[in-house]
């Protein structure tokens, strides 16, 4: 009749009767059929078979134990404490060997190949639910040192050294792990000590799974682009700059007209240029966005109301920006003075041809129609120019004056100057409040009205004003013979 093996172990007396622990060194002494016990007690616990990895994982388990904490056990309380503390640390593994399989998906060590490991769990697959006896001798030569065979069962030298992984003993007779000379004992001296060195070790993972994840999305293919634009954003290069380009319109009829009655004249027009989001004042410009590091200016052909020849002999009229002075084109004149030579220097960006002429006014032709700064201009908030012809500064006849308006039919509107206007030429009549609503409107109409010359000093215009009381005094008259209309383009350079 076939006996077991702990059959034979018991009738040589090298196992007890009812324990796990060796009778000649007080070790676990676990046999195949002990080590297929429990592992029928895990695999009811967690509701699953063990595969053979975690078979091997159980078989170095128990050969860690340290015997003492059997004592006085039963074989069968043993099994089942065993089987108690591999699920309490299976548990961990579990979580360490997801935390793991994370760790190859972030180091793209994951792929479609068929492995060792998934041959076997395919294989455990098809086994019953009792666990086959036969897969746990298959780790006798390759991995197990726990399982017991006749041969090692009977050399005592084995039998005594069962906790030390090599089976080696160094000079002092004491158990060797990997070389340092701490026995399995010294180093695990219970199941809660194994568990805190499990927790420091899940510990570490997820500080290395938090720091590969941070380098797998920084230096992931995707966020390359990204990164390069973060480390070169203080490059100006091509590709980080936009090149905006705004357009300035200039209109003297809505210019700052205070600004001529401080000493400049009918010689300057100046403008301010705001962003706010109201339309502002008259001589505002409003703009969407700051006129900000310009590097160049584009300016338009256009007509300016000139009717002194002396201002058309050279065909040529010279246009001057007071904002952008330090960047200009220069203009030295050598004079003679009554103290000798007298050095006369004017400015200008812009230089026109004379291409056309009308009566009381000229269309100006720009030479050379961008002007392109040395240095990029930083903000652009006011913009006053003058015009030369080429050498001589122009002085521009007035464009508007006050009136006195009759209540007549047509009305007539009569100057102490000289107004210098000509039949057909357009007037706006502004601030006029003599009359009804309905005549006011009628009188400020925006369209304007043309006018019919009487004098120097009176012209009409078709409107029936008989409904007033009387005169009406001071009211603001803007010609629109004398207007310049013109824009200038800036274009900037922004990061």
């Amino acid at each position: 009749m076939r006996r077991s093996k702990r059959q034979i172990l018991n009738a040589e007396g090298s196992l007890p009767q009812d324990s796990i622990l060796s009778e000649a060194s007080g070790q676990i002494l676990v046999t195949a059929e002990s080590l297929r016990i429990i592992a029928n007690h895990i695999t009811k616990s967690i509701k699953r078979q063990l595969t053979t990895g975690e078979i091997a994982q159980l078989d170095q388990f128990i050969n860690r134990l340290p015997g003492s904490q059997f004592s006085g056990a039963t074989l069968a309380q043993a099994q089942q404490k065993i089987a108690t503390q591999f699920i309490t640390r299976y548990k961990m593994w579990d979580e360490i060997s997801e935390e793991r399989d994370n760790l190859s998906s972030l180091l793209h060590l994951d792929n479609d190949t068929p492995t060792v490991d998934d041959a076997e769990r395919a294989e455990l697959m098809g086994l019953t639910d009792h666990e086959n006896p036969l897969k746990f001798s298959m780790f006798h030569d390759r991995r197990g040192r726990s399982i017991v065979s006749r041969e090692r069962a009977g050399d005592e030298r084995l039998i005594r050294n069962r906790g030390t992984p090599n089976n080696y003993l160094n000079q002092e007779g004491r158990d060797v792990v990997d070389g340092s000379g701490i026995p399995p004992t010294e180093s695990f001296q219970d199941h809660e000590t194994m568990a805190a060195a499990f927790r420091n070790q899940q510990r570490v993972n997820k500080e290395l799974m938090k720091y590969l994840r941070t380098m797998n999305s920084t230096f992931n293919a995707e966020t390359i682009p990204e990164i390069f634009a973060r480390s070169t954003n203080n490059l100006i290069t091509y590709g980080s700059i936009t090149i905006p380009h705004q357009v300035i319109p200039l209109d003297t009829r809505f210019r700052l007209v205070n600004y001529n009655n401080t000493g400049h004249g009918n010689t300057e027009y100046k403008w301010n240029i705001h962003t706010s989001n109201d339309a502002g004042r008259p001589g505002d410009i409003r703009m969407q966005d700051t006129i900000t590091q310009v590097m160049a200016m584009t300016i338009c052909p256009f007509w300016i109301p000139v009717s002194n020849a002396k201002y058309q002999y050279y065909d040529k009229v010279r246009m001057y920006i007071r904002e952008f002075k330090e960047q200009s084109v220069q203009v030295n004149e050598f004079l003679d003075g009554d103290v000798g030579q007298v050095t006369r220097t004017n400015y200008y960006h812009f230089e026109f041809l004379i291409d056309r002429r009308e009566v009381n006014r000229i269309h100006l032709t720009p030479i050379c129609p961008t002007f392109t700064f040395r240095l990029p201009i930083a903000q652009v908030n006011t913009i006053t120019v003058q015009f030369r012809s080429p050498f001589e500064l122009i002085t521009f006849d007035p464009d508007r004056l006050y009136f006195t308006v009759s209540n007549t039919n047509p009305a007539v509107f009569t100057s102490s100057e000289d107004h210098q206007l000509a039949t057909g030429d357009l007037v706006y009549v502004v601030g006029f409040t003599g009359g009804s609503q309905v005549v006011n409107r009628e009188v400020n109409d925006p369209a304007g009205y043309f006018v019919t010359r009487l004098s120097a000093t009176q012209f009409s215009i078709p409107l029936d004003l008989t409904s007033l009381a009387g005169p009406v005094d001071n009211i603001e008259v803007q010609f629109g013979s004398k207007r310049i209309v013109t824009q200038i383009e800036f274009v900037s350079l922004e990061q």
